[in-house]
């Protein structure tokens, strides 16, 4: 299995031609050298911290003080559920290329701290289905750097998905929902109120409660901090994207201080697995393909992948022509571009599925000090459920460049040309259907 070291050389030295300097890293292979980083204490130490603080151990007189910032950011719901009130002050534009590249970690984000401190706390408390270890994890020889990763568990215990027959199926209240959940399935809610202009429509109709979005856990999870994001998770929405959804996954990204973060969606026909709004999330430490693919233009704003056996759209944000001079304004237009085009996907019953990460700039002639935001639409045929044959389903993150794979075997001898092959197969003629409706669309952006 390759280390850390020798996969980011493979990712950036040859597949970019980029002259690095040799750098020092902790092997993830070896436990014992990432126990003892400077950053896996000081995450520690702030888990810790944070742990005992939300819980309460201890005297009060003897609990861990956190520093002002972060306690203003979390406060109590009436119903006991932490909420982490958040601004555009929190939002981390930009991420250093030279963090990216030799893959060092930024102090955490206030964010970052909650969201990991809250899953230490639910393994503690057994919530997930299975133990999330250290998984076995390679690059499969060739040209693209798929990331594989072992996770026999989540094929064999996971809840058995919904099977869905069309795009426009209503949300059924008598099937499984998040509504459902045990409470300390909930990690808290966000509160971003007054940071986007672009709300839901229908936002002002619903009461306080069904208006709270909510950070849950995957109790399926396929890697590290592997959470749902449920906008208005009260107001028992299909799922379909909404401005909300693609809101809540974009202010998710941006409140992470790190580019280990990536953020998805699957629609249904797309690999869906519940019927009720959300997102997944997840913490990834290897580089993927998909964060440094070469693109063509199409349209305005939209690009489409080249050199990958996936068929996609991809944009960019901050966006290489800007329309404001505010950030946060162009966060609003972007947003607001994305929900459109989505939602003609979805009027066409085309599937899809989402998937934001940080990346390389789009246009290869600029500087890549600051990484951005690459927005990846995959639209792809219909599935009627899981493949329990094959070796992965394409979903998400399976599309991007990481798949989890469901047995020793199938990891074992899986190729990339084998991969390439199923991600080709269910991606490339409905790409050919859904490229004019991006020309069409975008050609006037």
């Amino acid at each position: 299995m390759l280390s850390a070291r020798d996969h980011y050389a493979k990712c950036w030295n040859f597949k970019l031609d980029i002259n690095c300097r040799r750098y020092s890293l902790p092997d993830i292979s070896d436990e014992n050298a990432v126990e003892n980083s400077s950053f896996t204490r000081f995450r520690k130490s702030s888990e810790d911290v944070l742990s005992k603080l939300l819980n309460g151990n201890g005297p009060v007189n003897d609990r861990p003080q956190l520093p002002p910032v972060v306690k203003q950011h979390i406060v109590m719901s009436e119903n006991d559920i932490r909420e982490f009130v958040y601004s555009a002050k929190d939002f981390v534009w930009m991420i250093s290329y030279s963090d990216y590249v030799f893959n060092t970690e930024p102090p955490p984000s206030q964010f970052d701290l909650l969201l990991q401190s809250s899953w230490k706390i639910a393994t503690d408390n057994n919530v997930f289905r299975y133990k999330l270890n250290t998984l076995e994890t390679k690059v499969l020889p060739g040209k693209l750097g798929f990331v594989a990763q072992l996770n026999p568990q989540r094929a064999l215990e996971r809840r058995a998905p919904q099977p869905f027959y069309s795009m426009k199926d209503p949300f059924d209240p008598s099937r499984f929902n998040f509504t459902k959940i045990k409470k300390d399935e909930i990690f808290f809610s966000l509160n971003g109120n007054g940071v986007s202009k672009n709300q839901d429509e229908t936002a002002g109709d619903r009461t306080t409660e069904e208006a709270k979005d909510f950070i849950i856990a995957n109790v399926s999870p396929l890697e590290y901090c592997n959470i749902l994001l449920v906008p208005k998770l009260h107001a028992c929405r299909p799922q379909v994207v909404t401005v909300d959804a693609l809101r809540l996954a974009m202010h998710t990204l941006l409140l992470s201080g790190t580019w280990r973060l990536r953020v998805g969606f699957n629609s249904l026909g797309a690999m869906a697995s519940v019927n009720h709004l959300h997102c997944h999330a997840y913490y990834l430490k290897y580089n993927l393909p998909t964060e440094s693919l070469p693109v063509e233009h199409l349209a305005g704003p939209c690009f489409v992948v080249r050199q990958y056996p996936a068929s996609g759209f991809v944009f960019q944000f901050p966006p290489i022509v800007r329309k404001s001079e505010s950030l946060l304004e162009e966060l609003d237009v972007f947003i607001s571009d994305m929900y459109k085009f989505i939602c003609e996907l979805h009027q066409q019953e085309i599937p899809h599925n989402i998937f934001i990460t940080r990346g390389m700039p789009l246009d290869a002639s600029v500087s890549r000090k600051q990484l951005v935001i690459r927005f990846y639409i995959w639209t792809r045929e219909f599935c009627y459920g899981a493949k329990d044959s094959a070796a992965f389903n394409a979903a998400l993150c399976e599309l991007s460049g990481h798949l989890p794979v469901k047995s020793e075997k199938e990891f074992a001898t899986l190729t990339e040309e084998e991969a390439s092959k199923v991600l080709m197969e269910v991606s490339r003629e409905t790409f050919l259907r859904a490229k004019p409706l991006a020309e069409t669309m975008f050609c006037l952006v």
